[in-house]
């Protein structure tokens, strides 16, 4: 179904764009000033791993350059599998280094994606009052502020809520009990995790490098605008990358090809810039600002000793788990 979208999305693109125009923009590009793209795309990612790192200290110390290694190897993994898969490869890098199982780690990363999709709310939000909007940002505007109000309520519920005992699971409960039971039992861990985190003195500067991690990225995406020519202020430019990461933020391809251009197609336009040429910015943004983290990423899964074998078991023993056969 991604690739379906995804092929939606670039037949949109390119059906009715001119082919000469579209390489008679890049001529335009000046290509040094990539580079700064470059390093503020892998600072950003760096920042990921600091952030990560600190919603991980109330479980055990994990070191920077573990979180960094994990962090990259995703970020890899989800270039080339579909519906974001990369980050169950974080969750079991961060687990076999810190010794802990799967469900001690998940919640540090709801959290992260919570306060990412907060404060990206918190952007789009603002720019509806800058300019009017088309339906389909607004539609999923709507759509984050209220997934994202629910998950604040049910956050500061659990942060209030004291934790409960985990029950295990009879040996006369029959296959059909152990599972209900083994799930009940994954999922208060999941609920205790996230109680965890919500108390932890450290959270307000996980919420600040959260918002600093985005503001970098955005930083990055306005500097390819910057090499490709065009003459608009950081502040427009931020809003466009707005757009353009908040199609980004649903699960879909392989490294959101096809969705990334499709949003970032829109946000440039709502800002006057032509369809032809916005396509070109599309491309190049998503080249830059993909390739050298698959590179990274690539490097990140050789020096890390992940085997998919290994991974695989790891699901087994997670699906063996809600069953009550195996600890998570």
């Amino acid at each position: 179904m991604s690739y379906l979208v995804a092929g939606g999305c670039f037949y949109w693109i390119f059906h009715d764009i001119g082919w000469r125009q579209l390489l008679r923009s890049t001529e335009h590009l000046v290509s040094w000033r990539l580079l700064p793209v470059i390093a503020l795309d892998i600072l950003s990612y760096l920042l990921v791993a600091l952030e990560w790192q600190l919603l991980l200290r109330p479980v055990g110390i994990f070191r920077f350059r573990d979180a960094t290694r994990a962090v990259f190897a995703g970020r890899f993994a989800n270039d080339v599998l579909p519906v974001q898969l990369g980050y169950l490869v974080r969750v079991f890098l961060a687990s076999r280094c810190l010794q802990k199982p799967f469900s001690v780690v998940v919640p540090s990363l709801l959290i992260e994606r919570f306060l990412d999709g907060w404060w990206l709310g918190i952007g789009i939000l603002a720019l509806t009052f800058y300019l009017p909007l088309p339906s389909l940002i607004i539609r999923g505007r709507n759509i984050l502020g209220g997934v994202l109000l629910l998950g604040l309520v049910l956050l500061i519920f659990l942060s209030l809520r004291e934790a409960k005992t985990v029950q295990e699971p009879s040996q006369d409960a029959g296959e059909h009990g152990n599972f209900l039971r083994g799930f009940r039992r994954f999922w208060i861990r999941i609920i205790d995790g996230v109680r965890t985190i919500a108390r932890s003195h450290l959270l307000p500067a996980v919420i600040g490098l959260s918002a600093l991690k985005l503001l970098v990225q955005g930083l990055a995406y306005y500097g390819v605008l910057w090499a490709y020519g065009l003459e608009i202020s950081v502040w427009t430019g931020l809003a466009i990358f707005l757009v353009a990461y908040l199609g980004i933020t649903v699960p879909s391809t392989p490294a959101s090809a096809g969705v990334f251009q499709f949003f970032s197609v829109i946000g440039l336009e709502l800002f006057g810039i032509e369809k032809t040429t916005a396509t070109g910015v599309s491309l190049v943004a998503f080249v830059v600002l993909t390739a050298p983290l698959a590179a990274a990423g690539f490097y990140a899964v050789a020096t890390s000793g992940l085997k998919w074998r290994e991974l695989r078991e790891e699901v087994v023993r997670l699906k063996e788990s809600l069953k009550g056969r195996a600890e998570i």
